[in-house]
């Protein structure tokens, strides 16, 4: 026996009213989980995360590893990366970070074709051999990133796992 028209839309408008008490409760939850934990807040936050692919901990490690590193502002940096270790998405949101950081040098974005690396990887980054990505912006200055370190004879400090600054002679 089918129901009556003003049952179906009693029916209806009940469940309309149940899912939107669910959904603003939903949300309410959501919010309070997130405001009872923050995330950590300080001046540089923002950038901190564009440099994550690098495992730098911080705009202010970057900065204060430069500074001890001797580099000037104003010098010409190339960040440069192992083909098979970053994608061209994590390279360019650490070379737009690094940029804005060490301003007013100049910095450049460059990719080296690593023994791991596969055509593919060498093809999306443009990557070259390191020597002439560095000669081509004749830097002194490299930050790389990766991992491994292509410049031996340089004097090196290293900001983590995956980034070294490289001062060449």
């Amino acid at each position: 026996m089918p129901m009556p028209r003003g049952s179906v839309a009693r029916v209806a408008l009940l469940l309309l009213a149940v899912g939107f008490a669910y959904a603003g409760a939903a949300t309410a939850r959501r919010y309070v989980e997130i405001y009872r934990s923050p995330k950590p807040r300080n001046p540089s936050a923002s950038i901190d995360a564009h440099l994550a692919p690098a495992r730098i901990a911080s705009a202010s490690a970057l900065r204060r590893g430069v500074a001890e590193a001797g580099w000037l502002p104003g010098e010409d940096v190339v960040v440069l990366a192992r083909a098979s270790a970053v994608t061209r998405g994590e390279l360019y949101q650490v070379f737009y970070a690094t940029g804005y950081l060490l301003y007013p040098s100049r910095v450049h974005v460059a990719a080296w074709c690593d023994a791991r690396a596969t055509a593919a990887q060498c093809e999306t980054l443009e990557a070259e051999s390191a020597e002439s990505a560095v000669a081509r912006y004749r830097a002194r200055r490299i930050l790389v990133i990766g991992g491994d370190n292509p410049f031996q004879s340089a004097r090196l400090a290293p900001l983590s796992d995956m980034a070294t600054l490289v001062s060449l002679p």
